[in-house]
């Protein structure tokens, strides 16, 4: 097998399909798999074959990973799963309709997180009702691995339903959605009557807290600041010193993110115990003004801004600074003291030890563009061998790193490999500019403690600041080798050799059924290989590039001859930007099923 080039391979493939139609050969299908994963020249080969099987490769590789069968590696079950693709997910979606007990369900559920994507979720969804709280359990964690633009719904409607003892689960998984909407289910629990007992009792209210930690919605502060003075606020006597702590820490990380959208209107509910003051007294110096007292006004407002800056609430200062105009265009002295004021308190923020740490960033952004940033950061802790995200994520964050080492891997069918190790100052995220999904893994070496900038913070800086994005991709660029090492050793996205083809397409959704759906749009395509191909599109906003990512498109791509056109399915992998100045991008859509050497010499012609 070894020796046989990769068109001839696939021959093979294809004639074992026709021959599996015919008779049955569980021999060879065990043979298949036992060299394919076990070490040896024919192991590669072997994989691509049997994954290229279809249904009754994917039947015995369900069947060992369902038997709990320890002759196999289950990572290496898995990864062969994957690459057998749409017939493993269908096995799964039509076992799961079945009447199985329940331990039958949790595997089956299990498997679609492992192997399946966000369209296959929708059909594990309704299981968050079963009776059996083992299967519950692992809806709850496979909504975090598959569920997409549907987990913070789905968490919502968790919140409201689960039972008792998954409350605390539900929360954990809330704080990776950063979703606002939580925050006031959360806070209410947070101030409920303790519910739950036993050694186990402050779970659920720690989790809270780092949770609404993790969120930054300064509409927690009231809530948390009451929870972190409990010793004093009635009906609250009973909380825990741990639950204290918390609360404080989540507060101090929330004043320190910065988290009020800018426009928000400052609620008394915003208010906790050393916040910023309540809207109160910015509707009192706005009534002065109508009542022609604009002096005392301006006065008022200059010290409203100083106590909301010392709060650390910066955007909330920065939007009273600018309602200086509004009370009066020429009130310049105001105007400058109250950006002196501003820019104070933020230095003052900032730690000496992240000065140093970050000392190449401030060197490449102006101070108040480093000041913005710094403030938008949600600080994030790991132990060691923890996952900070996984390959295939869509996650949008960027890391910085600010204590420990933090190991780069990717996986290469069943092979994890090490690409390299990053320290402190050095920061990832390769889907923060560009969609795309993740080519490697992060995992923490040793404790990691580290700097999380969201993604939703671009658009805020914006108008202020048109040329930070820039600036920071440019730091990205010179400070993160890891695409340098991933080409290095050979393991760049697309493997196979590409043909430049230029043609028209038509581009379609499909929707869960597999069937083109809503209206589809014209490109044309740049370049093809055996696993896919790209095509450039005209999208009028850079936004709404990311639209694409992770869809599953039908294109139908005119070939000519006996055969018109060849209909190919698969997913949206990554949209680079190809010309920025005409808005033209570069989309990369990988095939359900690899072409065949023929089938590619037939659309090259």
């Amino acid at each position: 097998l070894e020796a046989l080039p990769p068109e001839q391979l696939d021959q093979l493939a294809a004639s074992l399909r026709d021959l599996l139609k015919r008779i049955p050969v569980p021999p060879l299908l065990d043979q298949l798999l036992t060299t394919a994963v076990q070490p040896g020249a024919d192991r590669d080969a072997a994989a691509r074959i049997l994954t290229a099987l279809g249904t009754p490769a994917a039947r015995l590789l369900l069947q060992h990973l369902m038997s709990d069968d320890h002759r196999f590696a289950r990572r290496q079950l898995l990864d062969l799963l994957r690459r057998a693709g749409e017939p493993a997910t269908a096995i799964l979606l039509e076992q799961l309709h079945g009447d199985a007990p329940w331990y039958v369900l949790r595997t089956i559920i299990r498997l679609l997180g492992e192997v399946g994507g966000p369209e296959h979720f929708a059909a594990v969804r309704p299981f968050l009702t079963h009776p059996d709280l083992r299967v519950q359990q692992e809806v709850l964690t496979t909504a975090r691995r598959i569920g997409g633009t549907q987990t913070g719904d789905f968490l919502l409607e968790a919140l409201q339903s689960v039972p008792d003892a998954l409350t605390t689960t539900v929360v954990q998984h809330a704080a990776e959605v950063h979703d606002k909407r939580f925050v006031r289910p959360l806070t209410d629990l947070l101030e409920r009557p303790r519910r739950f007992l036993g050694k186990n009792g402050d779970d659920l209210q720690l989790a809270i807290c780092r949770t609404l930690g993790a969120i930054g919605s300064t509409q927690a502060t009231a809530t948390l600041g009451r929870v972190a003075a409990s010793r004093t606020v009635p009906g609250l006597e009973g909380t825990t010193e741990a639950v204290r702590q918390a609360a404080a820490r989540a507060l101090a990380q929330i004043r320190r993110s910065g988290e009020v959208q800018s426009g928000e209107g400052v609620t008394e509910e915003r208010t906790g115990a050393g916040s910023a003051p309540s809207g109160t007294e910015e509707a009192a110096i706005f009534a002065l003004v109508t009542a022609g007292q604009v002096e005392p006004a301006k006065k008022r407002l200059l010290d409203l801004i100083a106590t909301t800056a010392r709060a650390g609430d910066f955007r909330t200062a920065e939007r009273l600074r600018d309602r200086i105009y509004e009370i009066d265009g020429l009130a310049l002295t105001e105007i400058i003291r109250a950006g002196e004021i501003i820019e104070a308190e933020k230095r003052g923020a900032i730690r000496g030890e992240d000065l140093e740490i970050w000392a190449g960033l401030t060197d490449t952004l102006s101070s108040e563009e480093f000041q913005t940033i710094y403030h938008e950061f949600i600080e994030r802790s790991y132990k060691p061998e923890e996952t900070i995200v996984g390959q295939g994520a869509s996650n949008e964050e960027l890391f910085f790193i600010n204590r420990g080492s933090v190991k780069v891997s990717h996986l290469a069918g069943s092979r994890e490999l090490f690409i390299t190790s990053l320290h402190r100052g050095q920061i990832a995220g390769e889907n923060f500019f560009t969609p795309s999904f993740w080519t490697v893994s992060l995992t923490s070496l040793t404790p990691v403690t580290l700097y999380v900038l969201p993604r939703s913070a671009l658009s805020a800086w914006q108008e202020r600041f048109p040329g930070l994005r820039t600036r920071l991709h440019q730091f990205y660029a010179a400070s993160n080798n890891i695409h340098a090492m991933l080409d290095r050793k050979g393991l760049e996205r697309r493997r196979d050799q590409r043909f430049t083809l230029t043609r028209r397409i038509q581009v379609q959704p499909v929707n869960t059924l597999d069937a083109p759906t809503g209206r589809g749009f014209r490109a044309e395509t740049a370049d093809l290989s055996l696993g896919g191909l790209a095509f450039l599109i005209r999208i009028g906003r850079q936004e709404n590039a990311r639209l694409l990512l992770g869809r599953r498109m039908q294109v139908v791509l005119p070939v000519g001859g006996a055969v018109e056109s060849l209909v190919l399915k698969g997913l949206i992998i990554g949209v680079q930007p190809f010309h920025l100045l005409q808005n033209d991008f570069s989309v990369h859509f990988r095939f359900d099923r690899p072409l065949d050497e023929q089938e590619l010499q037939t659309i090259l012609g």
